[in-house]
């Protein structure tokens, strides 16, 4: 092998060893037992599992009693606390399973009203799988033949079954989204805006704020609506009949004998007229009592959170608008003008920032990749002037930071496994240290120094479903509480003074700014709004406070006038009662975690694929993966008809190493023409090829930036199947050897692509791909071969256009060495027609595969445009109409032997029209219409072609 290929070689091995250090080591895994289900954690999590499991039993009892129905198997269930997120995840196929993340969630989330984080997770998880897995009649005939692949109530729009999930969240707990006052804030603003969802967008999905929460918002809220007007029985005997129901989709069917014959379009109508009354007579309500003015200070919508003043009287915060990058942005006053607002940096899901004292930089938090496998909030420190971000910790699990006035420490929040704590961390050094945790199960969030530095305060969750505001001096054993109720007081913050506090609470229904003084205990009233007001910035010498507003775009940054004493009683605290501790509960373990309960296939799935290559062709396949993910697996075997031209594949997956092992094989009948023979023959070589391969992959992930690292040994055995017909003028050929022929392959991907709420693709970034086989007598094989393929794709926004883009495309690959023993290349039109959607490098304009050479290279230039906002869907029928996007080309390709030649060239124009859809209320659909002509020798005229497939 030439010195170079050695290098490229040793070059992406040395990249991958070098990463491989940093990954963490092994964890030890364990299964507790309880009467219905199984609960597997990792280490570290011994002292919280309990707590799970008691969550666990509890909610089959619940959720099993007001269902009817209990699972005929049990659920796993796995917690992990790889990341600083939370959520969760269910699933009734192939088994029942529920993925569950110990990190509750933050002050300002969707989630955050809750008695107690397991116990609300895991009843809304669970109520997915009792619901799921309740399956009758025809479809449970149709899973005893293919293993658990058509529950029927998986087939339900989304609004139903996350509705569902949140309404039996809300009843069975103390808290819940239901009764969630953010939640109630969302549904009042679209209904005062009339901006509410229309049946139809709700089925499918909305791209509009709050998007794909806007099933869990308006679900919960329409089948809590149906339940008070009709009973709770109602959706236990919806499901029940949708569980057994054989055709799909018919939607109100189950419905209508138990709502006086009424169904969901006509509810969902009466529905939303009830909400628009409740959202006017709060407005009245407010109006009434002496609504507080405000003032729009920025108008970025969606997500504008932490308002920080800067030295020069600049407001610094958080913003995440639906049309741009997710950044630091700043405010800057301008007489008589709304602020002008710049972004600073680009940054990810930040989680709490503070300017340092010299006005120079910002401290932030935001989840970074930390061990190559966990997901982690760490510090990062923001150049004002440049923009430029370093990091600070790496791995600490810290957000919401506030900078002591000093500038050398900050206040934070550590996560820890299952509840948080304060520390300080040392901004020059990351080292972090210990100053208060709560000695029970606690969530701190938020907090703040006063000027001098010397006292803290800041919100907590505690057993109960309580979250107040506290307040700690340095040295003191116990926080002061300055609120103990059921209401959710989130976001402290100091006046300049220090003897006020100000914060944010839903202690009427709707969230509102109230003071709280520290001398006198007094609080009062800053705020009266009708939607919501968040994260108070008071400027009690300015008489002026800035809060984060909610209004018709979300979230943005308002300013009202503020004359601390001129500010009224604060409203009394809610009546809601505290949540009862969870019971206790039988268990058994815990025991080693073994992955053979979950391996073992539980389905098999038919193929069915239909293109103008190989006509139609049938398989099946069949999959399996742990619990936990040690291994997983798949095969599937195909076959055309009626050539018979077939192929079989086997992959295999195994992560107990630190870099995950990679196994395959596969089959398939191949046909090489004689021109990629050198012409040597005349039709087709036809052989059975079988490929071996093992090797080792490793993505790595950055903040939007995702790099893959793949390197494999393979081995093909080639078995001719015919004698290929020999030109009698021509040379005596040497034709592909047959036996073993062994290889290494090396890859790298990478992609720093973004696209936002609307955009027709891709918009800005781009994707690099390269690939190397190298086959060589040290690697067992007979030649010495090298195959070089690489794509670069780069997005562009165009100029003055909102939301066109420019595409940009180079494809590329060579193959060296003898033409028998590695891969020829292929270049031309794509198929007629193909479902699912063809992919890959295609030269439009020209027939298919006709051109073929030892190299090619592709350039596609491509106009993607917006066209028509559909938005279109007819009502709960599975079929949304979404957008219809258009595209022009300039395809230039060449196929070469040698050298490429500015001769080969051949280009191709034309434009497609693309139709988004939104199948089954939950599959993307694209269909894909094209038009192209061929502008040099070889080309056709007019050349249509189209495609169905998944979205793209």
């Amino acid at each position: 092998m030439t010195r170079w290929r050695w290098w490229l070689v040793a070059g992406l091995l040395a990249l991958v060893a070098g990463q491989a250090a940093a990954a963490p080591p092994l964890r030890r895994w364990y299964t507790l037992r309880t009467a219905c289900c199984d609960l597997t954690y990792h280490d570290g999590l011994e002292g919280d599992a309990p707590r799970w499991a008691r969550a666990i039993q509890e909610s089959h009892e619940a959720v099993t009693r007001f269902l009817g129905y209990a699972p005929g198997e049990r659920t796993q269930f796995l917690l992990t606390d790889d990341t600083d997120s939370s959520n969760g995840s269910a699933t009734p196929v192939p088994y029942n399973q529920v993925r569950l993340f110990a990190r509750a969630p933050g002050s300002m989330s969707d989630l955050s009203d809750h008695d107690d984080w397991a116990r609300a997770l895991v009843v809304h998880e669970y109520t997915h799988i009792v619901h799921t897995d309740l399956i009758r009649g025809v479809p449970s005939l149709f899973n005893w033949v293919f293993g658990k692949t058509w529950p029927p109530n998986m087939l339900q729009p989304r609004w139903f079954i996350e509705g569902l999930a949140v309404f039996v969240e809300t009843r069975m707990t103390t808290g819940g989204r239901a009764r969630s006052s953010l939640f109630d804030m969302y549904l009042r603003t679209a209904a005062l805006d009339g901006r509410l969802w229309d049946l139809d967008v709700l089925s499918s999905g909305g791209r509009a704020f709050p998007g794909g929460n806007g099933a869990y918002l308006y679900g919960g809220h329409f089948l809590t609506w149906i339940a008070d007007h009709y009973g709770a029985d109602v959706l236990r005997k919806v499901s029940h009949r949708y569980g057994g129901q054989a055709l799909p989709y018919a939607l109100s069917t189950a419905l209508e004998e138990h709502t006086q014959g009424r169904g969901y379009r006509e509810l969902y109508d009466a529905w939303r007229l009830d909400l628009t009354r409740e959202a006017l007579a709060v407005q009245a309500r407010v109006e009434g009592e002496g609504r507080t003015p405000e003032r729009r200070l920025t108008g970025l919508g969606q997500s504008v959170f932490y308002p920080r003043r800067l030295r020069d009287g600049a407001l610094v915060f958080y913003g995440a608008p639906p049309d741009n990058s997710a950044g630091l942005y700043v405010a800057r006053p301008r007489r008589g003008q709304a602020p002008e607002v710049v972004r600073l940096t680009e940054v990810q899901s930040v989680q709490g920032l503070s300017p340092t004292p010299d006005g120079r930089a910002v401290v932030f938090a935001q989840p970074e990749l930390y061990a190559t496998t966990y997901s982690y909030a760490d510090l990062f420190r923001a150049d004002l002037a440049t923009g430029d971000v370093t990091r600070i910790t790496a791995g600490a699990r810290v957000r919401d930071p506030d900078v002591h006035p000093d500038g050398r420490t900050a206040i934070a929040v550590e996560n820890r496994t299952g509840r948080s704590r304060l520390v300080l961390v040392d901004l020059a050094t990351g080292a972090v240290r210990p100053v208060f945790g709560f000695p029970e199960v606690a969530e701190i969030h938020s907090p703040r120094f006063n000027a001098r530095g010397d006292a803290v305060v800041f919100t907590a969750w505690r057993p109960g479903g309580f979250r107040d505001v506290y307040l700690l001096h340095p040295g003191a054993a116990e926080p002061r509480a300055l609120t103990h109720d059921r209401a959710m007081d989130l976001h402290p913050a100091f006046n300049a003074a220090g003897d006020a506090v100000y914060f944010s609470s839903d202690r009427t229904g709707v969230y509102d700014i109230y003071r709280h003084d520290l001398r006198t205990g007094a609080q009062t009233r800053a705020t009266r709004v009708v939607t919501g007001a968040f994260m108070p910035l008071p400027l009690e010498e300015e008489h002026a406070l800035i809060y984060v507003g909610f209004g018709a775009d979300a979230y943005d940054l308002a300013a009202t006038p503020l004359f601390p004493a001129q500010l009224p009683p604060a409203d009394p605290p809610p009546t809601r009662p505290a949540a009862a501790p969870l019971p206790a509960v039988a268990t058994w373990g815990p025991e080693p975690y073994t992955p053979w309960e979950t391996l073992w296939p539980r389905y098999w799935r038919p193929v069915i694929r239909v293109d103008s290559l190989f006509g139609l062709t049938l398989g099946a396949t069949v999959s399996g993966e742990d619990l936990v993910g040690y291994h997983a697996y798949e095969a599937d075997a195909r076959v055309a008809i009626p050539s018979g031209d077939y192929a079989w594949s086997l992959a295999y997956r195994w992560t107990r190493l630190p870099l995950p092992v990679l196994l395959s094989a596969s089959g398939a009948l191949a046909r090489t023409p004689s021109s990629a023979l050198g012409n040597f023959v005349r039709g087709q070589l036809v052989e059975d090829v079988v490929r071996a391969e093992a090797g080792v992959s490793l993505p790595l992930f950055r903040y939007r930036v995702a790099h893959d690292v793949s390197v494999a040994y393979g081995m093909a055995l080639r078995h001719r199947r015919t004698e290929p017909v020999l030109r009698p003028d021509g040379p005596a050929p040497r034709l592909p050897e047959q036996g073993p022929g062994g290889y290494l392959s090396l890859g790298y991907a990478y992609a720093s692509t973004r696209a936002f709420r609307d955009s027709v693709s891709a918009e800005r970034g781009r994707r690099v791909a390269v690939r190397a086989r190298v086959g060589h007598p040290l690697l067992i094989n007979r030649e010495e071969t090298l195959e070089l393929d690489a794509e670069y794709r780069e997005y562009l926004e165009v100029p003055l256009l909102a939301r066109h883009v420019w595409h940009l495309a180079v494809f590329g690959g060579v193959a060296r060495g003898a033409p028998w023993a590695r891969r020829a290349y292929f270049l031309g039109g794509p198929p007629s027609f193909a479902f699912p959607a063809f992919a890959g490098a295609w030269l439009r304009g020209y027939p298919q595969y006709v051109l073929v050479g030892d190299g090619y290279l592709l350039v596609t230039a491509e106009w993607r445009f917006p066209l028509l906002e559909l938005q279109q869907g007819f009502w709960t029928v599975p079929l949304f109409l979404d957008r219809v996007r258009g595209l022009v080309f300039l395809d230039q390709g060449l196929v070469f032997h040698d050298l490429p030649r500015l001769s080969q060239l051949r280009r191709g124009v034309g434009a497609e029209l693309l139709l988004d859809v939104d199948a089954f209320y939950v599959v993307p659909v694209t269909l894909r219409l094209g038009v192209a002509r061929g502008l040099d020798a070889g080309g056709v005229d007019l050349q249509a072609y189209g495609a169905l497939g998944l979205g793209g």
